[in-house]
């Protein structure tokens, strides 16, 4: 299938040929055409294979399909993507059925926005600017005229972008970017720290002992083990800590007992202990700091009384090996934090964060030759899931909450913990079915610059342990309208019945009125009626309270 131009289709026999050159594992296609028809090809593209054998007459061009069903990301003409042959749709009829299937676009200038190359055998500059020296010597105009065009196109109606800046990736960071300025970043709370160096001082002892038979001066073979167990032991000890030191006391004894061998007194002692440095000596570990020292034993003997084989007399025949060594751990504690980004100044490194970001701050300048980070106070829409973050937005109203007096909530810029934070320039919930249900377990503040407005053709109903109008300061009860009406009317009522009494009083000479009194009370009389009726009036046929 080809789109936008005549092109060869791969034919079998050319994709053995490159099956035999090793180029079906992942094969460079430049992009020449992409399917933009309302058909299920939509998305196919037309490329031709970059290979080293390539030449102006030898361009081997080729279809192929996203490789995923569920992701789309549809590359620009001229943009490199690699593609990899596997199974057609007819493969269980004809095995050698295959076709190519495209990956996403190759990141050839690091460029989010857009990432062509151009034809190498494709002359792409304008008119003007292939003719010669001669040529405009002669008078020919070196200015592009309008009909020059420039074959080297993104697409039919895609404009390049020079200030869609990449965002910088964090250690750890997963973003997807379009070609825009949209994003979402699946991140974490980022901290770098300098290293502090601690230096801890750490000891280890170690001892071995072996006994002697009477007159023995060589050590057991189950001593010579030990001691090897031992070299190795401060060898581990030496690999695990630094500015090493070591120091080996020998302390051997001989018994009371009359030496067999008619060794002087104490000198038997002192034979074992050198016959035992001789052989820490031949130990890569314990060769170093050797002390030794030697004694005659406590227990009393005398000689034709008492048994030299008596057990009691071994535990002054021995020799033991203390071994000290001394090292210093080195660690590094972290410290004079540097926060790396506006969301990482709470929390812990390594604390999730996701933001969604659909345009970057428009106010960056072109080109873009850097990269950026979210601003949620420019980009044009922005919706940050935290954890731990504190997220600096500024919000449009700063009426301060005065309507809490005391408790207020925290500025939303000084919050830090899990919160939704949802910016752009104007939000719209609506439902087509059902409610819009807010639930909090503190408060719901609506807080605006310029109004709250209700809007309902239904009823408006506030249920609350108290309501407060205009503010909680000073604030006195809401009158009830009906128990006023009704005491009002009593009022008028009892005074109606003052006026007609007054009203009908005989003054001197007998039968006249007495006035003024009478005037008055009949004035009186005659207007209580019209109030009654502005009592009624007076009630609100859409507000009522409890």
């Amino acid at each position: 299938m080809a789109f936008g131009g005549n092109v060869d289709k791969l034919t079998n026999s050319q994709l053995q040929d490159l099956v035999s050159r090793g180029l079906t594992q992942f094969v460079p296609i430049r992009v020449t055409s992409v399917d933009q028809s309302d058909s299920l090809s939509n998305g196919d593209i037309v490329g031709e294979i970059l290979t080293p054998q390539a030449t102006p007459k030898f361009q081997l061009q080729v279809t192929a399909t996203p490789l995923f069903p569920n992701i789309t990301y549809v590359p620009l003409v001229n943009e490199v993507v690699f593609c990899i042959s596997s199974p057609a749709g007819s493969y269980g009829d004809n095995t050698s059925a295959v076709k190519y299937y495209y990956i996403s676009p190759l990141n050839i200038w690091n460029n989010t926005n857009t990432n062509p190359t151009p034809n190498p055998y494709q002359d792409l500059k304008p008119n003007s600017q292939n003719k010669s020296i001669a040529e405009i010597e002669a008078g020919s105009s070196n200015k592009s005229s309008k009909t020059d065009t420039n074959l080297f196109k993104p697409g039919t109606y895609f404009e390049e972008k020079s200030n869609i800046y990449p965002l910088y990736p964090y250690e750890g960071d997963i973003i997807y970017e379009g070609r825009w300025g949209q994003s979402i970043r699946f991140g974490s709370t980022n901290v770098s720290y300098t290293s502090k160096t601690k230096k801890t001082q750490v000891d280890r002892k170690f001892e071995e002992k072996t006994n002697y038979p009477l007159g023995g001066i060589d050590p057991t073979t189950v001593f010579v083990n030990k001691i090897n167990l031992l070299n190795s032991k401060v060898g581990q000890f030496f690999d695990q800590y630094e500015e090493d030191k070591i120091s080996i006391y020998v302390e051997s004894s001989e018994s009371q007992v009359t030496n067999p061998n008619n060794i002087a007194k104490g000198e038997l002692a002192k034979i074992r202990a050198e016959r035992i440095k001789t052989l820490l000596e031949s130990y890569s570990n314990l060769r170093y700091n050797i002390t030794t020292s030697y004694k005659i034993g406590n227990i009393p003997y005398t000689q034709g009384v008492d048994d030299p084989n008596n057990p009691k007399y071994l535990d002054d025949q021995y020799t033991s090996v203390k071994v000290l060594v001394q090292g210093v751990e080195i660690t590094e504690q972290p410290s004079n934090p540097v926060y790396l980004n506006s969301w990482s100044t709470t929390g812990s490194v390594g604390d999730p964060i996701l933001i969604f970001r659909n345009g970057q701050n428009p106010e960056l300048p072109s080109p873009a030759q850097s990269t950026t980070l979210e601003d949620i106070n420019k980009d044009i829409s922005s919706l940050y899931f935290t954890s731990t973050q504190k997220v600096p937005i500024e919000v449009s109203s700063q009426n301060d909450y005065l309507s809490y007096g005391t408790n207020k909530p925290e500025d939303p810029k000084e919050y830090a913990g899990a919160q939704v934070i949802l910016n752009s320039g104007r939000l719209v919930f609506n439902t087509t079915q059902n409610h819009i249900l807010l639930s909090s377990a503190k408060s719901i503040n609506l807080n605006a610059v310029e109004g709250i407005y209700t809007d309902t053709t239904g009823d408006t109903v506030f249920q609350s342990n108290k309501v407060y109008l205009g503010g909680t300061q000073n604030a006195q009860p809401v009158v009830l309208g009906d128990e006023l009406v009704s005491l009002l009317t009593d009022v008028l009522n009892d005074l109606s019945n003052l006026t007609n009494s007054l009203q009908n009083q005989i003054g001197v000479p007998v039968g006249s009125p007495i006035a003024p009194t009478n005037l008055i009370a009949q004035t009186i009389n005659f207007k209580i009626n019209g109030y009654k009726q502005r009592l009624k009036n007076s009630l609100s046929n859409t507000t009522s309270t409890v």
